[in-house]
Order: structure tokens, then C-alpha cells, then sequence
């Protein structure tokens, strides 16, 4: 596993467990909450394994708490600067990585509700083997790849250049379809990956 990737989930299942703790819910609350297993949940806190963005998703759902507080501020992430600012390529910051999807918080912006962020998916990656749903909308965009998109019944395949819209809380999850790797760019609203509050 490369260094930013444990750092990042170590970091993850940490506050993971400090939350869950200062809201008194035992593993075997949350395990009955989510559906995931007390290993899976206990391996998650400790830094072994990658919560995929369905798990996270569901693990925030039950302690009642934005996804963003599992992860750095904002600030922390971008150094501020009046006129902008400017992101070299490959120097993105790595905000998630699980089961071969690798999310890159390329923007963020509490006043407006917005953030974009960059998902580089391995082949056969995909966001979860469930669907899920949240708060908000997405807009996305394939640069590379093959990407396909299940949204409820209905399922859309994306190629490079071509963009989708829907609202989050309708149940869906992203599958690389392609022999390489494939990478988008998603917008979200509200923020999902930092916490909208802390800014």
C-alpha cells in the first residue's frame, strides 16, 4: 500500500472510531446499522481496510454525522489565496482511496456549496457493489476511460467527453468498464467529501 494511501485511511478509521466513541455506539450498534460486519467495521477503525464511498456513506448515516468530519478541513488542504489558487498536475491531494478508486479533492467552496473533485478508477473499480444515495446533486464528466453509470433501473454508459446530471438521493454507483484505467471529474452539492461547516 503506497505511504499517502495508509496514512489517509490510518487517519479515516481513526476519526471513524473517536466519533463513534464520543456518540457511546458500540461496534455492534453501528454493525447492526449499517449492515456491515463488527470485523469489517473494526478493521475500518483500525487502518487495515478501505471503506468503499458506499460504506463510508452508510457509516456516516448511522453516527449522524456529515461525511466530511472523517476528513481533513478544507483549509488545511488548500492554502489560501485571495486571487486563487493553482493545482500542478499530480499534485492533487488524495482525499480517498478504496478497492481501486482513488478521489481527489480539486475544489471546494462552503459559500457556494460546491466541490470538485477528481476519481481515478482502476479496472473493474467501482464505487460500491451496492448502490447508494445522499443529499444533493452531481454532475460528472469521463476525461478517459469507460465509466458506467447505474442510476436506479436505469443504466448509462459514459465514454470520454461524455457528461451525466442526476440528483444524489436517487439510489446509484460508477463501474469502470474499460481495459485501463478511467478518470472523471464530479461536482458535487452540497460538499460531500469535506464537511461544508468547517470553513
Amino acid at each position: 500500500m503506497d505511504g499517502q494511501i495508509k496514512k489517509l485511511i490510518k487517519s479515516l478509521g481513526k476519526k471513524i472510531r473517536i466519533i463513534r466513541r464520543q456518540k457511546k455506539i458500540r461496534l455492534r450498534e453501528l454493525s447492526s446499522e449499517t449492515k456491515l460486519s463488527i470485523g469489517a467495521l473494526s478493521q475500518i477503525e483500525r487502518g487495515i481496510m478501505r471503506p468503499s464511498l458506499s460504506s463510508m456513506i452508510l457509516i456516516a448515516h448511522s453516527l449522524q454525522t456529515p461525511m466530511g468530519d472523517f476528513f481533513d478541513p478544507a483549509e488545511s488542504i488548500f492554502h489560501k489565496n485571495p486571487n486563487g489558487f493553482f493545482i500542478k498536475k499530480g499534485k492533487e491531494k488524495l482525499i480517498h482511496s478504496s478497492k481501486g478508486v482513488h478521489t481527489y479533492l480539486l475544489y471546494h467552496d462552503p459559500h457556494f456549496g460546491v466541490e470538485i473533485v477528481k476519481n481515478v478508477f482502476e479496472p473493474s473499480a467501482t464505487t460500491g457493489q451496492k448502490k447508494y444515495q445522499h443529499e444533493g446533486e452531481e454532475w460528472g464528466m469521463v476525461l478517459k476511460g469507460l465509466l458506467k453509470v447505474e442510476l436506479e433501473d436505469e443504466i448509462y454508459i459514459l465514454n470520454e467527453g461524455d457528461s451525466i446530471h442526476f440528483k444524489s438521493n436517487i439510489p446509484h454507483r460508477h463501474i469502470n468498464i474499460s481495459n485501463g484505467k478511467t478518470v472523471q471529474i464530479w461536482f458535487n452539492s452540497p460538499p460531500l467529501w469535506i464537511n461544508k461547516g468547517r470553513q
